[in-house]
């Protein structure tokens, strides 16, 4: 059976709003509104305030909350940009792509620098095996510059990023921002024999089948490694491009769920992307203090592309 391959796709072609900032923000436009809302509502001949009476006008109840959504998705937009621009200072187009053997030194690098703590981030034999193995749910999110952008500014993986394209003149880098890097696997939950690899993958002579690692008829995407450049963290990249990578996996119909492991300190971040908290986990080889997160691809609503509109249930 050969395994289906994840496209590539762009994150800017996602909308995504983060449900807190989005509360921040309706709060400050109720605020700036207060008054505007008073004077409509006193005047009898103004039919634009909204009000539930059964004497409104339900249409003009729904444009003014259409328009005021489009506002507050407008800022949300503009501040997260103008965020994004303050840490990357070129053209922000990122695309999430298959990671290849040769991203497998970016990935090390980028693995130490966002889980410095021992025993944390995944060794560099399980990210080659991992990558060798299992490219095609192994995903990294890489954006374009050139070198005459980014003087002066430096992330982890830049002395690891690859000519974008052979013969340009600008002499362009795609350079890696964040890796996912997972195995499939055949229990609802991560195991320790997920995490573990066979050391002898590379000999091609062994034909005997292993019950470590990667199992090809698996359910279970194991997601090992989520890893944001510490440059970049903070402006709502990592959130957009789970979301991104996880609608990648459904769409590929690869897994029926996304399983792993965390730290108490993570679950809160995981379970408002839409992870459930299964319970403490079994796994031994990483230490105690993990717990098990599982994401139900079957329950996944569709995101919505740039332009287009999802049906509500």
């Amino acid at each position: 059976m050969v395994p289906r391959r994840l496209r590539s796709l762009s994150l800017n072609d996602i909308d995504s709003v983060d449900f807190e900032e989005a509360v921040q923000t309706i709060r400050a436009f109720l605020l700036e509104d207060t008054s505007s809302d008073e004077d409509s509502a006193d005047d009898p001949e103004n039919g634009c305030a909204i009000d539930d009476s059964e004497d409104e006008n339900d249409v003009l109840v729904e444009i003014r909350r259409a328009l005021l959504q489009e506002r507050i998705l407008s800022h949300i937009a503009h501040v997260r940009q103008e965020q994004i621009r303050y840490v990357i200072p070129f053209h922000w187009a990122p695309m999430l792509s298959p990671l290849i053997e040769s991203d497998v030194d970016a990935c090390v690098a980028l693995e130490r620098a966002a889980f410095p703590g021992a025993g944390q981030g995944a060794t560099s034999g399980q990210i080659e095996y991992r990558i060798r193995k299992c490219g095609n749910i192994c995903m990294g999110l890489f954006n374009t510059c050139a070198p005459v952008d980014a003087r002066g500014w430096w992330v982890r993986t830049l002395p690891y990023a690859r000519l974008a394209e052979t013969g340009r003149g600008d002499r362009s880098k795609r350079v890696m921002f964040a890796h996912f890097i997972a195995t499939l696997g055949e229990h609802l939950v991560v195991t320790d024999n997920d995490m573990m690899y066979p050391q002898d993958w590379r000999d091609a002579s062994v034909r005997r089948p292993s019950s470590l690692g990667h199992r090809l008829s698996g359910r279970t995407l194991c997601l090992h490694s989520f890893a944001v450049c510490p440059e970049a963290q903070g402006v709502g990249i990592g959130k957009r491009a789970i979301m991104s990578y996880l609608q990648l996996v459904k769409e590929s119909a690869v897994a029926d769920r996304v399983a792993l492991i965390c730290k108490r300190s993570h679950i809160v971040y995981f379970y408002r992307i839409g992870f459930k908290l299964v319970g403490p986990s079994r796994t031994t080889i990483a230490g105690n203090g993990w717990y098990d997160m599982v994401f139900d691809l079957a329950a996944m609503r569709k995101l919505p592309y740039r332009g287009e509109t999802v049906d509500e249930d």
